[in-house]
């Protein structure tokens, strides 16, 4: 009876579905109610999963997906088992590096075909979110999460499977090759989805393994609005700080009343000072003949310690408020109008002509309009004191020395 079932399947799909190409048939068959049936889930993945992982940890050892730990001759190669490990891993262990992308083109293409819905989204690092994991191992979390990942896996196998092994793999044993997909893809350096390599002193040259499948769906994060531009002035929250400055108060006049029940001479507080603040409440708190009673002490205490934190807030909100003053004061903001328009008034009309004349042209001053040299009318030997003119040029009559050359140096 199954014999003739998978003829006639086989006949009826008698084109193999290329490696990454959906043909109608695949299409077709994929869209048959026992192949998405949601039904047939396993009711105890956990248990079935590190049963099945169990035996392919021992059967692959040390070694990766590229040593082909699996082939048509192994001696356990009818176990079903086994069996789906071999057409699984032939089929997902070709071009590692553009699996991710197949994935999302396959999902993509089938939900546009069909009229079921596959999710599969990509990442830009080249992973792939199928659906959400645990955060104890790699299997779904809840049930819409695991009929999430059954659904990806036999739209997987009907696209990328020939009828007879699409009949043997989701039919037959889809609880296999569901867990064999999680296997696959979570064992840690088993599977690598690119070519990373790292170098240490302890361990020396290794492949970095980076896990194909996403634990967790992503966020899609909403675009910022560009259209509403960022003011330039720092602001700061400074709404707490009326009520912390009501609290500060309250503790400071608290303190004030406890200290009227002791003995000390001098019972002034420095509250700008916080040394010396503290210096004389611990003073008092430890002195036992202060007058207080032990319930007054330790109430002491715990307004003083009260007053210490509000007043550290305070502190940091004013600190807060002054570095943003101090921000705003350096923007440099435009001005609408010209400094010229607002202190000389507008420019005139047409440009000023200069009128060029020469000294010559000039009139001569008459001499009661020469201003009077305060040099020669104090006195002055100093060249330098006198406006010019007023006394004979010293450099002229040294030239003039100058220029008796004797002839000979006897002469002088």
């Amino acid at each position: 009876m199954v014999v003739k079932k998978i003829e006639t399947i086989c006949r009826y799909n008698s084109i193999s579905t290329p490696f990454g190409k959906h043909t109608e048939n695949s299409i077709t068959r994929a869209q048959t109610p026992y192949r998405l049936n949601m039904s047939s889930i396993s009711q105890n993945l956990p248990r079935t999963f590190y049963k099945l992982a169990d035996k392919w940890n021992k059967k692959v050892g040390a070694m990766n997906y590229e040593s082909k730990c699996w082939t048509l001759g192994s001696p356990d190669n009818q176990d079903p088992i086994q069996r789906v490990a071999r057409m699984m891993s032939h089929e997902l262990g070709r071009d590692p590096t553009t699996l991710a992308q197949r994935f999302s083109d396959m999902a993509a293409d089938f939900s546009r075909r069909s009229n079921t819905t596959v999710e599969c989204n990509l990442t830009p690092s080249g992973e792939v979110w199928i659906y959400d994991m645990r955060q104890s191992d790699a299997l779904p979390k809840s049930q819409a999460e695991t009929e999430r990942l059954y659904k990806f896996v036999r739209v997987l196998i009907s696209q990328w499977f020939s009828a007879e092994a699409e009949w043997y793999l989701a039919e037959k044993n889809i609880h296999i090759a569901v867990c064999f997909f999680v296997w696959y893809f979570t064992k840690p350096n088993f599977f690598y989805k690119d070519n990373v390599m790292k170098q240490t002193t302890r361990y020396g040259i290794q492949r970095v393994w980076t896990p194909l499948l996403l634990g967790k769906k992503m966020k899609l994060q909403a675009p910022a609005n560009a259209s509403a531009p960022k003011s330039q002035l720092s602001t700061t929250t400074d709404a707490l700080l009326p009520k912390q400055l009501q609290q500060q108060a309250k503790c400071q006049k608290d303190i004030v009343a406890l200290l009227e029940f002791t003995t000390l001479s001098n019972t002034s507080l420095e509250w700008e000072d916080p040394r010396r603040l503290h210096l004389k409440l611990s003073e008092c708190m430890a002195n036992t003949d202060s007058g207080l009673s032990i319930k007054q002490n330790k109430k002491l205490q715990k307004i003083y310690h009260e007053y210490t934190t509000v007043t550290t807030k305070i502190n940091k909100t004013m600190e807060k408020i002054n570095k943003a003053q101090r921000a705003n004061a350096k923007i440099v903001t435009q001005q609408k109008e010209p400094v010229w328009a607002c202190e000389l008034g507008t420019p005139p009309a047409s440009p000023t002509v200069l009128i060029r004349q020469s000294a010559c042209e000039a009139e001569p001053c008459s001499p009661t309009e020469l201003p009077e040299c305060l040099g020669c009318s104090t006195g002055q030997a100093n060249q330098l004191a006198h406006m010019g003119g007023c006394l004979p040029d010293e450099l002229e009559a040294a030239e003039e020395e100058e220029d008796d050359v004797p002839d000979s140096w006897e002469d002088l």
